[in-house]
């Protein structure tokens, strides 16, 4: 039975309130006090009067719209490559011996040791003209031009999917971990070739992991500043850089409120609908029980 903790009124908790008072102090000074705050400046930041011309201004801007765009398109490129190299990935590290595992799990956490600019930094030299991709292709085409990998959407797009893809393997590999092995046995014993029963029960039963990580991924993606702004040379127009630029170009906080809020609602979405699909999966009759 759970302990529970009677209050001055004589509701029951099942916690004490003091010991979760300084987290839940910490949580509202460290995150709901600025969302509260971006809120207040995306309506009241026209001289102090309540107002909607920042969201009007930004929903009837083309360059929003346009920087809107770019970001979904840019993060579902992203999310898509993760699944195209992270399921492989995942599914090789469940299937190959303990120590080949250790080997691939250790080169999937790697990334983290390093920071985050550091890793952009290196793509960029990696991409330039003239850097190492630019070499290797004119060395496989001699007659053709050197090219340039950053300051476009495919540099953006490959320091993008570096940096997430160990985010999305981690969650889907530990799914795949998770499945019983018998499982497996039992369908080769029954006939199934092993493709079958990869595909038929250990994707299947991992569905939720895979489902997991494409969530962080996407989610985390559509926020992304660094990485776009330094491969995409300010030619990739996302959302995180015109938050950014309506503040220190143009000082306009009421805008860059607004953009702040929409994106913030955009995630929420994203995560109600990952939810939901959860919850679903996880239901009788859903996709991990037929």
């Amino acid at each position: 039975m759970q302990n529970l903790v009677p209050t001055s009124r004589g509701i029951h908790l099942p916690f004490d309130v003091g010991l979760v008072a300084p987290a839940l102090t910490i949580i509202v000074v460290a995150l709901v006090a600025p969302i509260a705050w971006v809120l207040y400046l995306s309506f009241f930041a026209d001289q102090g009067h309540f107002s909607v011309q920042s969201y009007m201004t930004v929903l009837g801007s083309t360059l929003e719209l346009k920087a809107f765009l770019t970001t979904l398109r840019l993060s579902a490129s992203t999310l898509a490559l993760c699944i195209l190299l992270g399921v492989p990935y995942a599914l090789a590290m469940t299937l190959v011996g303990r120590r080949v595992a250790t080997a691939l799990m250790f080169a999937v956490t790697l990334p983290f040791w390093t920071a985050l600019l550091v890793r952009t930094f290196t793509w960029l030299i990696i991409l330039q003209r003239h850097g190492l991709a630019s070499s290797a292709f004119e060395s496989l085409h001699p007659s053709a031009e050197s090219i340039s990998f950053v300051n476009n959407l495919a540099g953006t797009l490959i320091g993008m999917t570096h940096i997430m893809l160990p985010i999305f393997i981690l969650p889907t590999y530990a799914a795949m971990r998770s499945v019983d092995p018998a499982l497996i046995r039992a369908a080769i014993s029954l006939g199934a070739t092993r493709l079958v029963a990869i595909r038929g029960i250990l994707l299947p039963l991992s569905m939720r992991g895979i489902l997991s990580g494409a969530t962080l991924v996407f989610v985390t993606s559509l926020g992304f500043y660094v990485t776009p702004a330094l491969l995409g040379g300010g030619k990739v127009n996302v959302l995180s850089g015109r938050i950014e630029r309506n503040i220190t170009a143009y000082d306009d906080w009421g805008a860059a409120s607004a953009l702040g809020v929409l994106l913030f609602l955009l995630v929420g979405a994203v995560l109600i609908a990952a939810r939901f699909v959860l919850v679903r999966s996880g239901r009788p009759g859903g996709p991990d029980n037929e």
